[in-house]
């Protein structure tokens, strides 16, 4: 298959654009086969070549290249049953993954798509973040949900250039209410909550305050039918406030202290909403950040935060090894950034340098592209400290124990 990919981007790089995306599209062309999704590629190699044949295109095409990740993204999601063309049979949007996970892009054609649509629009955005409202506009041109949590991701890199949009998104009521988009929503949320005046916030919040009454009819009759009675009134005050809870979780980062309090009395009362990962996962850890709040603040502000923090108790254990992993997911989906002030992080402890270059070299793999002048001067830093003793006295559990 090497000869068609070099065909491509020879027509790509000699200005041949429509050219190169015809062949591009014969080249990517899905089809059923046994029930599974099948390319012209031997297995997994589809997905091995789809990150760089995707680099060339956009770099060539721009827009054009985005539309065409989309249109196979939208063929894989009917090819694998998950969009229908009858009403309601759209499941695309299904995940118990975040849209920005990577984590199957090497084995999976799909999820190997949703990241080339990703990563088409990120580049995009990098050299004209002006464009964000036309990308915006493509992904709304699809019918499928898949592509609402990927406007979302996208739009949470920069609701700056698209505010109006941005608000929009987050003043949506289906939305708001909706878990299929909850990661994503609380991206947008925490990018962009921050920048609304009071009067907006406060529009926002009642909107997250009415998803309760809402769906209370089919609560109730949930209720009535596993428990064989009518809710009262302690019953529906448990159903108000986790409901809200729920909504508003993933982005209390963003939330005023007065309202984060309320949803720190509701975890004190009810506890937190992770805790059944416990049964599953063992004995629950906790970052103070997630990669989604580490993606929405600036280098400087990370780098205070992770400089100072010490690992605590409650609500649940949080701990080294919870952040720095957290720092991994940040690089990994979004390695410009981090590369580019990878030696600023010079000062921290190994784990966190680990960390961040486990995230870089996750993007690599997945044949991202980044700057190297700034991360080959923290591995020349690193290699120069790589006998230097760790103060055991301030090592703490999760750390590692040397610069080996």
């Amino acid at each position: 298959m090497q000869a068609p990919q070099d065909l491509v981007q020879c027509l790509a790089e000699g200005g041949q654009k429509v050219a190169a995306l015809r062949v591009a599209r014969a080249l990517l062309q899905l089809f059923e086969q046994g029930g599974d999704i099948c390319s012209l590629y031997a297995r997994h190699m589809y997905e091995h070549h789809l990150p760089r044949i995707t680099e060339i295109l956009t770099g060539a095409c721009n827009v054009a290249a985005l539309k065409l990740s989309c249109d196979l993204l939208q063929d894989a999601a009917v090819l694998s049953g998950k969009a229908g063309g009858e009403a309601g049979s759209d499941v695309s949007h299904y995940s118990s993954r975040p849209i920005a996970d990577d984590s199957m892009a090497q084995q999976v054609i799909c999820d190997a798509l949703i990241a080339a649509v990703r990563r088409s629009a990120d580049m995009i955005l990098r050299s004209d973040p002006q464009r964000m409202a036309e990308i915006i506009a493509l992904f709304e041109s699809y019918p499928q949900k898949i592509f609402v949590r990927i406007a979302l991701h996208v739009l949470a890199k920069g609701p700056g250039a698209a505010p109006e949009l941005a608000e929009g998104y987050l003043r949506n009521p289906d939305l708001v209410a909706n878990r299929w988009c909850r990661e994503e929503y609380a991206e947008l949320a925490l990018a962009w909550f921050p920048s609304l005046d009071a009067q907006k916030q406060q529009a926002l919040l009642d909107l997250a305050d009415a998803v309760p009454a809402r769906y209370k009819a089919t609560w109730e009759q949930g209720f009535k039918e596993r428990h064989n009675r009518t809710p009262d009134a302690k019953d529906e005050r448990r159903y108000q406030v986790l409901t809200i809870r729920e909504v508003l979780w993933r982005w209390r980062a963003a939330l005023p202290p007065a309202r984060q309090q309320v949803l720190d009395d509701t975890v004190a009362e009810f506890g937190d909403p992770d805790a059944w990962k416990v049964p599953f996962w063992g004995q629950s850890e906790a970052s103070p950040l997630t990669s989604a709040d580490i993606s929405a603040q600036s280098v400087e502000v990370t780098l205070a935060l992770i400089s100072s923090w010490q690992p605590g108790e409650e609500p649940r254990r949080q701990t080294l090894t919870s952040l720095a992993y957290e720092l991994r997911n940040a690089a990994d989906q979004d390695p410009t950034k981090y590369a580019e002030a990878a030696d600023r992080f010079a000062s921290l402890r190994p784990v966190f340098i680990r960390n961040l270059f486990d995230g870089l070299a996750g993007a690599c793999k997945n044949k991202r592209r980044f700057p190297w002048d700034a991360i080959l001067r923290l591995i020349e830093g690193v290699y120069s400290r790589i006998h230097a003793p760790v103060d055991a006295a301030a090592i703490a559990e999760g750390d590692d124990p040397n610069w080996t």
